[in-house]
């Protein structure tokens, strides 16, 4: 376990957060500003411990071993399940996997770079257990769950919340694994509220809790929020999957690590560039890869870890064939930094020391009754507590007011009088409360949007306005105004607005505002042209009235 002991400033409006890298070298911290007073800022300690191998990475038996990684009885944390949740609508998944492994000798250039097939594919299709119509089984597909991963040190202006990840390792028919193994990285949902803080809550509590069903429960449940169909809306096939990687020296000859995404077309598992990692032909060469990776303005970023691989530099495959990183003119802080970040290089003699050759969690396991042998040093000794640092800092961040629910309001309108043309224009508004908290109605405003059909003087009124199902009349309490607009072919709008008598709109209550409005020489209004008119004389949901909270459209449409 690792503790951190952290002094925060309990006033935060004179302090600054340093953000922890995408890549996590640099730890967060509180700084104090000079001029901040000391009697501005009381400091309290803020003790957390981390348990790596509970809320960062969990190898444990009874975790990895746990029913719910059974691909027979489709478990969710089962290869098979995981992948049905990704699949495509209208797709077998078995057929979406093989498209995903055909990858391997389909695919022969990526971005303008020659990729090498990988003959041995052909073998771990054919000896992949079929249905009886020949496809294949996923009940028995041949993968086995080495560790779940909290990845929440990764977030980025791209990834708010950093990632989750799945790593699995092929088996041999005959028992044992394959030198292969495949990770699946889901981005962390930010929706419903999910912030970096709530994510590091949820994988901290499984620090408290004892291996075993209570705390495989509590895993469930995180996952499922990043793992099943509908986690990402607007991602493909509705899934958060990022990416998914290979790490293997089965299908052939030599190491080799490959990246697929989701397509946004087809929504299939396709093979994509390699992140962070140019192509090796690339590689001790002077070119226009050496020109950004040594301009001066690239330095600070690739040095902290922060850096992005142009696009047209990257490579279809990253390969490890004993071959270092280097390139003419290059100090070694630079080369080393460049290399460690690329796939080949975190996976290589660059970082202190992998495990079985080319892992950092290997599928040769160990008689290990809690898994944590099958981990390498680097992740071990470095790795883990950097990411359990960072995992403390998000716990000890001061802690905020939750932000007030949300608003939610429906507008009901009719009206009294239908015709297409009339002297006096009488919208009659119903505003009900839908939402989880009472509304102040003084920070309300309602628009009735029309045009005025001459320059002639006009009024407004309010007749009555009431509440229900309390029946409490609140006319006083209600303003209407006349207001110039030349907002989408309208010429003014009525605004309603309420003091602050009038209270607040509590949950499910409704409050009714009969209003009309008239030309001081009494001359006919077309009705028909008006944005907010509507003919119907009983209330109906009409999102042609719209209404302001402290300024903000939260119901409705505007002209």
């Amino acid at each position: 376990m690792y503790l951190n002991s952290r002094i925060v400033a309990s006033t935060v409006s004179s302090a600054s957060l340093i953000a922890v890298t995408a890549a996590g070298l640099a730890a967060c911290a509180v700084e104090r500003s000079q001029e901040l007073e000391e009697s501005e800022s009381a400091l309290v300690t803020c003790p957390i411990t981390v348990d790596p191998f509970k809320e960062l990475l969990i190898v444990h038996p009874s975790a990895v071993d746990d029913a719910r990684s059974s691909n027979q009885l489709n478990g969710p944390w089962s290869f098979r399940r995981l992948i049905s949740e990704m699949t495509p609508d209208g797709i077998d998944p078995a057929d979406f996997v093989l498209t995903w492994l055909n990858e391997w000798k389909n695919v022969s250039t990526l971005n303008g770079f020659a990729v090498e097939t990988r003959p041995g594919i052909n073998v771990l299709i054919d000896a992949w257990p079929k249905r009886p119509d020949g496809t294949l089984d996923l009940a028995r597909a041949p993968l086995k769950l080495l560790a779940i991963v909290n990845r929440v040190d990764l977030r980025s202006l791209e990834k708010p919340n950093g990632e989750g990840r799945f790593i699995f390792a092929f088996q041999n028919p005959s028992g044992g694994s394959r030198a292969f193994t495949i990770i699946l990285e889901y981005n962390l949902p930010d929706t419903n509220g999910q912030t970096a803080a709530v994510w590091a809550e949820r994988w901290h509590a499984l620090g408290a809790l004892p291996f075993g069903e209570e705390l495989n429960q509590a895993l469930e449940s995180i996952t499922s929020a990043f793992t099943t169909r509908g986690a990402n809306p607007t991602g493909a096939n509705g899934s958060a999957l990022s990416q998914l990687r290979s790490n293997e020296i089965e299908l052939n000859f030599p190491w080799e690590l490959r990246e697929f995404h989701l397509d946004a077309t087809t929504g299939l598992l396709l093979q994509a560039t390699t992140t962070n990692t140019p192509d090796k032909s690339l590689r001790g060469m002077t070119s226009t890869f050496t020109t950004w990776l040594t301009d001066p303005a690239n330095r600070s970023s690739i040095l902290a870890g922060t850096h992005k691989v142009p696009a047209q530099f990257l490579g279809g495959r990253s390969q490890s064939d004993g071959t270092a990183w280097t390139f003419p003119n290059i100090d070694e802080p630079l080369r080393k930094a460049f290399a460690r970040a690329t796939c080949n290089g975190c996976h290589s003699g660059e970082v202190d020391s992998v495990i079985d050759g080319f892992y950092h969690i290997t599928p040769n396991t160990r008689p290990d009754p809690t898994g944590v042998s099958n981990v390498s040093a680097f992740l071990r000794n470095t790795e883990l507590p950097r990411r359990a640092q960072d995992l403390e800092t998000l716990l000890c961040a001061p802690v905020l007011p939750p932000p007030p629910p949300p608003v939610s309001l429906v507008l009901r309108a009719r009206t009294v009088d239908a015709a297409a043309s009339t002297s006096s224009v009488a919208p009659h508004l119903s505003l009900i409360n839908t939402g989880d908290a009472p509304i102040d109605l003084s920070r309300l405003e309602l628009r009735y949007w029309y045009t005025s059909d001459g320059a002639q003087p006009q009024s407004a009124a309010i007749d009555w306005a009431g509440r229900a199902p309390s029946g409490a009349t609140v006319t006083s309490a209600v303003q209407a105004s006349i207001q110039t607009t030349s907002r989408g072919g309208q010429s003014h709008f009525v605004r309603y607005r309420f003091t602050a008598a009038a209270g607040s709109l509590a949950l499910h209550e409704s409050i009714e505002v009969q209003s009309r409005f008239n030309k001081s020489d009494w001359s006919s209004y077309l009705q028909s042209n008006d944005h907010s008119f509507t003919a119907s004389t009983g209330y109906i949901e009409w999102n042609r009235i719209t209404v302001y909270l402290d300024g903000v459209l939260v119901w409705g449409v505007e002209p």
